[in-house]
């Protein structure tokens, strides 16, 4: 009887870790770029709604949302249709630091194209000189006791699809506390 009690300990034992190895995890959907809608975006950029930038946006604004990033921070100053971005984070043996420097363009209502003339190191959290990706904006103006915020809802892989989407949660610093001013 216990040979027979191994012998099906074994064979339970070793196909229940085949069937754990059998089908890989699923892969994330390939991003859909609608190019038609990337060259509209473009070509609207190319004739700004807000050539001198939106005044709303003006001064630094620091990342407040949630990141799976480990000890992420971003900090945005926006003069004119122009922006620096300082990003950091990661886990100490994989630490990220850079800067982007870049313009932006009004292109729809609350849709803005952001372009990086300048990254610092190439290739921080995946961005390079000379890329380019829209972002929709929302607003909450500030109320008694808090700071305004802004929502950017950034399509870094021009997949306009809302679940392929960066959320990014920004504060205003106050004048007085802004560091890059």
């Amino acid at each position: 009887m216990s040979r027979w009690f191994f012998r099906v300990m074994t064979v339970l034992f070793l196909s229940a870790g085949m069937a754990a190895m059998a089908a890989p995890p699923p892969k994330y959907s390939p991003p859909q770029v609608d190019r038609k809608a990337q060259e509209a975006i473009r070509s609207q950029a190319q004739k700004s709604l807000c050539p001198k930038g939106l005044p709303w946006l003006q001064g630094t604004w620091r990342f407040v949302g949630h990141s799976r990033v480990v000890g992420f921070s971003d900090v945005m100053t926006f003069n004119g249709s122009h922006y620096r971005e300082h990003i950091e984070g990661g886990a100490s043996h994989r630490r990220e630091i850079g800067d982007l420097a870049g313009q932006y363009a009004c292109v729809a209502n609350n849709r803005v194209l952001l372009r990086i003339d300048k990254a610092t190191p190439e290739g921080v959290f995946g961005n390079r000189s000379g890329d380019d990706y829209p972002c929709d904006w929302r607003r909450q103006p500030a109320k008694k006791g808090a700071l305004e915020r802004m929502l950017l809802i950034c399509y870094v892989e021009w997949d306009l699809r809302s679940a392929k989407a960066l959320d990014l949660e920004f504060e205003r610093v106050p004048k007085a506390a802004s560091p890059r001013d």
